[in-house]
């Protein structure tokens, strides 16, 4: 698959698609698939949970983190992970039944 550009992907990110974010070898060294909240289905996270097996995470402002009342998982203070990755409180929509499903989590994002 060729690499693109910031513009190619942002372009397919309005337009529903998912793109594949390559971190630095002095990072993570690893993709992460993204697309955009807003137009997420739950064929997308059933893609990302079925071919990604990591973690299905959700980035978001920090106002809107406050707003949402999203406590750290740990304390930045006690956060000895190697790039102090600051994940908040897991979360399912009240409407996502058990939250398990692609379906509720694409629901809850």
């Amino acid at each position: 698959m060729p690499l693109e550009s910031i513009e190619h992907a942002i372009d397919a990110l309005r337009h529903g698609r998912m793109v594949i974010v390559v971190d630095d070898e002095d990072r993570e060294n690893e993709g992460d698939f993204i697309c955009a909240a807003e137009s997420i289905t739950a064929d997308q996270v059933e893609f990302m949970l079925k071919i990604g097996r990591g973690a299905l995470c959700v980035p978001m402002a920090g106002e809107e983190a406050e707003r949402l009342k999203l406590g750290p998982v740990v304390d930045d203070s006690r956060n000895t992970a190697p790039n102090k990755t600051a994940f908040l409180m897991a979360v399912d929509h009240i409407d996502a039944g058990t939250g398990v499903s692609a379906d509720n989590r694409a629901r809850t994002i």
